[in-house]
């Protein structure tokens, strides 16, 4: 194809970098020179990805700071049909008194009416039943987010480490592709490339041989599909086998995850019985909500529930209530920070702003997100305790004296917004750029301005 045709991606591309260039350089310059003239010698560094994923990390610091747990209560009860027994959980209904926004019961005084009218009750009567078997396709193959967030959960590995070995298992190695890549599926023609790959990974792995003669070639997942490739396809092992003893204790997992998600496949659907019930107590309803059962082999964990017919009279047994408490949202780990940068919409009121961070993959690439982070960590903004990372005092500071959208991944979408019009030749480039040197000018004037 024509160069020509993809002009306006290569405008819109130099625009970003000049627009990030000019905004982190003065911005930057600008508060820590306010920060000298109040007798605090402090970098105050700022960027349009790197300060509102500092600030993601600082509002849920606070948000577990703030957090009061909000006590709330539930109804249970065991349900018997003769042979079976399984347990059932009291849904409210519409206009029930006493809950809260969640429709959680936080009144006290309502749930001791209630368990006292279930204690008086004897029976349960089947208000609907159904059981169908259901299944769940393949995982799709991994994308850079996606193995950062399993390398982070499983092994504690911060984002930076789970690239760096990607890119020496790519690199050095030659085992798996390449790992910058923001995409979970893969070409439809690599489907006939699959025994040459599963043949490497056996070589390489051959704790896996049992799995592999298991697999199916002739089974052809979703997750190949050339409709869905990007600029990349997801992260695979590659065909060629290597030898475990070359590998470090990092590439040898982070190795191991790619070839079991591969391998994943080449097996069939996971299937299970999807059961759900309505019982009825007096003008209550109860319900034991749907059980995965999976075939051939039950869960332990899980209930089985049995056959039930409607209008069916069941025992009620074993009433009880309990005082449960709302627990605190989770602090981010690097893996969970990665995802929530890749999914920055969702702290994104605006419709519009909204939708332009979802389509564009949110704040960052795959290829920065993780070099973020470290930077962040490097300048003693962020820190982490374990897995998790949270934002140092340093870093709170810094949040106080930068200017609201600065700090909102709104910005970007403003970015993207004339970006777009940029590469469709809409908007010159000169023009977008004017738009920011108007913007960044208007930050200084009002950072200095006389109070």
């Amino acid at each position: 194809e024509p160069n020509s045709k993809y002009e306006g991606m290569k405008l819109a591309a130099l625009g970003r970098s000049r627009a990030d260039w000019l905004l982190g350089m003065n911005l930057t310059r600008a508060l820590t020179l306010k920060k000298a003239l109040s007798g605090e010698r402090t970098l105050i560094a700022v960027g349009r990805v790197q300060t509102p994923t500092l600030s993601l990390v600082a509002k849920r610091d606070q948000d577990i700071r703030n957090f009061k747990p909000i006590p709330f209560f539930t109804i249970k009860c065991t349900v018997s049909n003769g042979s079976t027994v399984f347990s059932a959980s009291w849904i409210p209904k519409n206009g029930q008194i006493g809950l809260d926004e969640e429709r959680r019961l936080i009144d006290g005084t309502v749930a001791k009416t209630l368990i006292s009218r279930f204690q008086n009750q004897k029976t349960a009567k089947v208000l609907s039943f159904s059981k169908e078997i259901k299944q769940k396709v393949q995982p799709k193959v991994f994308s850079l987010a996606d193995i950062q967030l399993e390398a982070s959960s499983k092994y504690g590995f911060s984002a930076q480490e789970t690239l760096d070995t990607c890119q020496s298992l790519y690199e050095t190695h030659k085992l798996a592709s390449y790992p910058r890549s923001d995409c979970q599926y893969l070409p439809e023609s690599q489907w006939e490339e699959s025994k040459t790959v599963l043949t490497a990974i056996a070589k390489t792995l051959p704790k896996f041989l049992p799995l592999i003669r298991q697999c199916n070639l002739q089974i052809k997942s979703a997750v190949w599909n050339d409709k869905k490739i990007s600029a990349h396809h997801g992260i695979i092992p590659t065909g060629q086998d290597g030898s475990l003893e070359k590998l470090s204790d990092k590439e040898q997992k982070i190795y191991e995850l790619l070839c079991l998600r591969y391998i994943c496949q080449f097996y069939p659907p996971y299937k299970f019985y999807s059961t759900n019930a309505s019982l009825a107590v007096e003008n209550e309803t109860i319900s034991p909500g749907w059980k995965a059962v999976i075939a051939p082999e039950k869960n332990e964990e899980e209930e089985e529930i049995p056959l039930l017919q409607e209008g069916q009279q069941l025992s009620l047994k074993d009433v009880k209530l309990q005082q449960e408490k709302t627990k605190a949202p989770p602090a981010f780990t690097e893996g969970t920070l990665i995802a929530a940068m890749e999914n920055i919409h969702n702290a994104v009121e605006d419709p519009k702003d909204k939708k332009l961070l979802k389509d564009g993959d949110g704040i960052g690439t795959p290829a920065t997100r993780a070099a973020i982070i470290t930077e962040l960590k490097r300048k003693g903004y962020l820190e982490t305790k374990g897995k998790q990372i949270h934002a140092t005092a340093l870093g709170q500071q810094l949040l106080t004296v930068v200017p609201p959208l600065i700090k909102n991944p709104a910005l970007t979408a403003r970015f993207e917004r004339v970006l777009k019009q940029v590469e469709n030749k809409e908007v010159l480039l000169e023009q977008f750029l004017e738009i920011q040197k108007k913007f960044i000018r208007q930050e200084i004037a009002s950072l200095f301005k006389k109070e």
